[in-house]
């Protein structure tokens, strides 16, 4: 279930039917950096989001200052869980903007029409990886699968065997890992569907599957939500998941004893952002686009969760290496996305042990 961050005034509205919505604001504007030059809505924007909630209460504090512009944002665990809901409320939707999740999620909605078209001009210089070529979506940041690793449980468990820290993806399929493992879901979580189809794209499927075989049998669970890999790593529940090395190093923020470690042949998500198709809050949807893809928005997404920047302009977060520097495979997106109903159809009965 998703996660109302605050009750607001349009409570009522948004549970019903549709959200009656003002519009305004100039889609022309290629930075968003003047509260004078924009008109104030009289109703909120609302945000679905799969970001937590650090980084959203960030995200609305400084759009509101720079646009004057007021949004709300539901929370869900994951961008499958936002999906389906969007997907439910078809083409009466009760929000404005979709944010968050691998733009694998973004390619389904699309095709169902439940998205808007719109080049935002802060994305006219982004590479075309990033960008939907009939502009129902973008990408506004990225990040790249990790293992997340409990350093204290691992050497009371799996180390003390004489088993080295991981550094690549065969290495959970040793036996010392048996139960010791979480693994994300792919048919709800990005991660875990980047990280099979990564392993589909490098191995091939029949051998990508074997592996698969090995690493589920030491799997304890396959989690929901790519944050309970996270969650249950971090208390010490277990010795081992994986998820995106941004979300693992700001959880090692915290004090946890955990760290993110990046294997070879990797491969990064696509962070989507989106407009969706019914909103009555065009403009002032744009705006928000505009303001993700700008410098403002790209140096707080960076700083607040660890993600890399679409922009070339912008550094990369503390604590990973350059994007250049990542060993990276050859993803195929759209092959991805065409193949991942029958991926799933043969990986699922592994989840279900």
């Amino acid at each position: 279930m998703f996660n109302m961050k605050k009750v607001f005034s349009r409570t009522a509205m948004i549970l019903a039917a549709a959200v009656a919505l003002a519009a305004c604001g100039d889609e022309n504007d290629a930075e968003v950096t003047n509260t004078s030059a924009q008109k104030k809505s009289s109703e909120p924007i609302v945000v679905y989001s799969s970001l937590n909630e650090d980084a959203m209460t960030r995200i609305e504090e400084s759009f509101e200052k720079t646009t004057g512009i007021e949004m709300d944002y539901l929370l869900f665990n994951s961008a499958g869980e936002a999906s389906s809901r969007i997907q439910a409320e078809g083409k009466s939707p009760q929000a404005d903007v979709l944010i968050g999740g691998s733009v694998e999620f973004y390619e389904p909605l699309a095709e169902a029409e439940l998205l808007a078209q719109y080049a935002s001009p802060n994305a006219k210089d982004l590479d075309p990886m990033f960008l939907n070529e009939d502009n129902y979506f973008q990408g506004w940041y990225t990040g790249v699968l990790a293992y997340v690793l409990n350093t204290e449980r691992f050497a009371e468990t799996v180390g003390a065997k004489g088993v080295q820290e991981p550094t690549k993806w065969e290495d959970i399929t040793d036996p010392a890992y048996k139960d010791e493992l979480i693994l994300p879901n792919p048919a709800t979580v990005g991660s875990g569907y980047i990280y099979t189809a990564t392993q589909i794209f490098r191995k091939g499927e029949d051998e990508a599957f074997k592996y698969f075989e090995q690493a589920a049998a030491n799997a304890h669970h396959f989690t929901a939500s790519g944050g309970d890999s996270i969650n249950l790593v971090s208390t010490g529940e277990f010795t081992i998941g994986l998820h995106w090395a941004h979300d693992i190093i700001k959880a090692a923020e915290k004090g946890y004893p955990i760290k993110a470690i990046i294997p070879e042949e990797n491969a990064i998500e696509i962070g989507g952002s989106a407009i969706l198709a019914g909103t009555d809050q065009m403009d002032e949807s744009q705006q928000f686009i505009d303001w993700l893809l700008s410098v403002e928005g790209q140096e707080l997404i960076r700083n607040e969760t660890a993600r890399y920047s679409v922009r070339d302009d912008i550094a990369p977060p503390v604590g990973v290496p350059a994007f250049s520097e990542l060993k990276l495979i050859d993803y195929d997106r759209a092959k991805a996305t065409e193949m991942k109903e029958d991926v799933l159809s043969r990986f699922t009965p592994l989840t279900t042990k």
